[in-house]
């Protein structure tokens, strides 16, 4: 995250980038959110406590742990879940896929492409940042 690099400039472009986003995303306290690759959750957490329905997939157990206690402290839920791209959670649809510097870490993006599309609800999308 960018609090190791030590600078504001980096730290404000980083918290620009996730204004940014939320902006685009266009959602309200209910949507459903599935966030790919979320590393320390921050963007994930943020969804949370403005009342989203929130789910992570991560493949790193070490961020799934550090968001969960980070909700535990600001008593929020964050539905949290050990896999890969792709990996799906079993009768849910979501409003909003998020890849957050994520994305390009996929090893087939067509495929998985095709498998996020089956994941969205209705007016769903996608966003890559």
């Amino acid at each position: 995250m960018p609090y190791k690099y030590g600078d504001s400039v980096t730290v404000a472009d980083f918290m620009l980038s996730w204004g940014w986003i939320l902006r685009v995303m266009e959602v309200s306290a209910g949507a459903k959110v599935l966030e790919y690759g979320a590393g320390e959750g921050q963007l994930a957490i943020t969804l949370a406590r403005m009342g989203c329905e929130v789910s992570i997939i991560d493949i790193d157990e070490r961020y799934l742990h550090a968001v969960q206690a980070q909700c535990k402290s600001l008593g929020i839920s964050i539905y949290t879940q050990h896999g890969e791209f792709g990996d799906t959670i079993a009768g849910k649809l979501f409003d909003r896929i998020v890849f957050y510097e994520a994305f390009h870490h996929s090893f087939d993006h067509a495929v998985l492409l095709n498998k996020l599309r089956q994941m969205l609800a209705p007016g769903g999308f996608i966003l890559f940042a």
